[in-house]
Parts: C-alpha cells; sequence; structure tokens
C-alpha cells in the first residue's frame, strides 16, 4: 500500500513538469514592465539630478541583472533549465549521499520506498507465538487422565502404571493452575472460561503490535512528508518561478527574486538533507 501511495505522490509531482512554463507568457510581461520601470526611474533620477554617471551606472546594472531573466524566459530555456535545477538536487546531489546510488536508485520513488523498507523491517516483530494456552494444556491432560482412569478400569494390571501417570498429569495441572492464578487469572468461574478460548498473552502481543505499527505509520509519514514536501514545493517555486523572477531587474521588487532563488536552494537542500 505504501509503494502505491508514493507512486501517486510520484505521478502527482510527474504531471507538475507539464505545468512548469504556464506563466512564462505572463512572466515575459512582467519582465517588460520591470524593465519599463527601471528605465523611467534612471531617466527621472537623470532629470532630478542631473548626474550623468549615476544613469550609466544604473543602465550597466540595469543590463547585467536583466540578462539573467532575459536569457530563462525566452527561447524555450525555462524548462531546459529549471530541469538541470531539479536533476541537481533530486539525483545528482542524492547521489553522493544514498546508500544505493550506485545502482541507481535515486528517484524520489525508489529512495523513499528503500527509506519504508528498511524502516518496516526494523519494526517487524517476529510473532513466536507467546506462552502457550495453559488452560488448553490442563483440558488435555484432563483428557489423558480420564483415559488412563478408563484404562485402568478395563485393565487391572496396569493400574499401577497408570496411577503413575494420572499422578504425574495431575501434578503439572496443578502447576498450570498456578501460573493462571498468578498471572492474574483464575482457574475457575468467568475467567476459567475466558482463559480457555484466549490465550492472555494474546492481548500483549496484540497491544505490542499495534503500539509499534501505529509508530511505524507515523514516522512512515513524516518520512513522506519529509522527502515529498520539499519535492512538491520546488516544483511549485518551478511554476511560480517566472512570476518572481521577472522582477530582478526592478530593485523595488527584486527581493521577490532573489526570495524565490533562496526558496529553491533551501527546499533542494532539505530533499537532500532528508
Amino acid at each position: 500500500m505504501l509503494i502505491s501511495i508514493l507512486s501517486t505522490l510520484t505521478k502527482l509531482l510527474n504531471s507538475f513538469s507539464n505545468m512548469e512554463s504556464i506563466f512564462i507568457p505572463i512572466g515575459q510581461k512582467f519582465l517588460a514592465l520591470a524593465l519599463m520601470i527601471t528605465i523611467a526611474n534612471a531617466m527621472y533620477q537623470f532629470w532630478i539630478k542631473g548626474d550623468i554617471q549615476e544613469m550609466i551606472a544604473s543602465g550597466i546594472r540595469m543590463a547585467m541583472v536583466t540578462a539573467i531573466p532575459l536569457f530563462m524566459l525566452t527561447n524555450g530555456q525555462w524548462a531546459t533549465q529549471m530541469n538541470k535545477v531539479d536533476q541537481f538536487f533530486v539525483t545528482g546531489l542524492v547521489a553522493s549521499v544514498a546508500p544505493d546510488a550506485s545502482s541507481g536508485s535515486t528517484t524520489p520513488e525508489q529512495v523513499v520506498g528503500k527509506m519504508l523498507t528498511n524502516l518496516m523491517n526494523s519494526a517487524d516483530i517476529k510473532d513466536n507465538g507467546g506462552t502457550a494456552n495453559l488452560q488448553s494444556k490442563i483440558d488435555a491432560n484432563n483428557a489423558i487422565i480420564a483415559n488412563l482412569n478408563l484404562n485402568s478400569f478395563s485393565n487391572p494390571k496396569q493400574s499401577a502404571d497408570n496411577q503413575a501417570s494420572v499422578d504425574a498429569l495431575t501434578k503439572a495441572n496443578t502447576n498450570l493452575e498456578g501460573q493462571i492464578t498468578s498471572s492474574g487469572g483464575s482457574p475457575t468461574g468467568f475467567w476459567h472460561t475466558l482463559g480457555a478460548a484466549i490465550d492472555p498473552a494474546t492481548y500483549y502481543s496484540l497491544f505490542l503490535h499495534i503500539a509499534v505499527w501505529t509508530l511505524t505509520v507515523l514516522l512512515a509519514a513524516a518520512v513522506i512528508f519529509a522527502v515529498y514536501m520539499p519535492l512538491a514545493s520546488i516544483k511549485i517555486g518551478i511554476i511560480m518561478g517566472p512570476l518572481l523572477l521577472a522582477w530582478l531587474p526592478w530593485e523595488g521588487l527584486s527581493d521577490m527574486s532573489k526570495k524565490w532563488i533562496s526558496f529553491m536552494i533551501a527546499n533542494g537542500m532539505t530533499y537532500v538533507v532528508a
């Protein structure tokens, strides 16, 4: 079931790839608007202060800064370059730290699947049946005692041997009843009937399995969240990137572009660490 969940999440992330260029036309318009605002501001500053050196410096800065979004948002470069960024974090860096990188298992589904498999194996409890059903042993011994008594009645010659066996089984039953009593049960009444049907050790085994598997499910959810959340953030960042990177030339909103770059790097490193 976990592998099916991972496959579904991976398909969902892959579907984001079809949307990575959806905002490029709007991003190009934003870039043109940012350039117009920057040029108008430079001309206004020159008109107010008359400082041609500052205008030239602003023009050089604008040309250098504009080259980045202009290159990314034209000629289909966005999809190509963002795919390289995605692969750098998802495959390139992970291949250096993933234990099975040499075998090529560095896709998100493979990495998380390996982590969850190790987690499930480490949480697996081998059920050896616990303690035996003490009451069922007593009932079995009682059945043997009844057969021995019947055999003694029909074969008096074997009466002495049968009596020795009966005495041994009776002593064994006494010990078993003592174990039931010491464990909080009772050899008679309601608890006797309940103990004959269900081994009290079953409760402990069931509780232990529920506790361990509940913890395992929570840890598995944490692993999936830790790995797939940064990946989803990277994909969403790629989709929204053209709208934010376009404002890099204008100092008034250039912080949005810088924060977008920081966002992409932070989520990429988070995925590598996870």
